[in-house]
């Protein structure tokens, strides 16, 4: 009995893969998980930033709301008003929410005329400027004309 003897056959395919294969396929995938991992850290900064602006434009938007309240003549009372960072605090003396904790304001009061469209004399009245900051600089600004004799 004759056994033909087996040839090893070139063109016939390994099955698995090489090791030089496997490292080519774990540098890349740890290059898409870094990219993926700082893609998704940057997003992470940037809400972060997005949020304390919107906090900054409501902390703002309340004081100016608050001011409006005041009398006219009272106005001036509150020229130079600074309040730091974490010390946010309503007219009635309560705290802000936690979330406003890296948020602090100013309160600028100027008085000044503003030329109105139609009318032959500017009208008097006081400019009421609100910023709000953080550590890095201003997160908001508002602005207010509060014409002479509004209540």
């Amino acid at each position: 009995m004759h056994h033909a003897a087996k040839s090893h056959n070139p063109t016939r395919r390994r099955r698995g893969f090489t090791l030089l294969e496997a490292l080519m396929s774990a540098v890349i995938l740890t290059i898409v998980l870094v990219a993926l991992i700082q893609a998704v850290s940057s997003a992470n900064r940037v809400a972060f930033v997005s949020q304390k602006q919107v906090l900054g434009a409501c902390a703002a938007d309340d004081l100016a709301a608050e001011l409006m309240t005041i009398d006219y003549a009272d106005l001036d009372l509150q020229d130079g008003r600074d309040e730091p960072i974490g010390t946010l605090t309503m007219f009635d003396g309560s705290a802000y929410p936690d979330s406003f904790a890296r948020i602090g304001r100013r309160a600028r009061v100027e008085r000044t005329d503003v030329a109105v469209e139609g009318l032959p004399d500017p009208v008097p009245g006081k400019s009421v400027t609100i910023e709000t900051f953080d550590e890095v600089g201003v997160l908001a600004r508002v602005e207010v004309f509060v014409p002479e004799g509004v209540q």
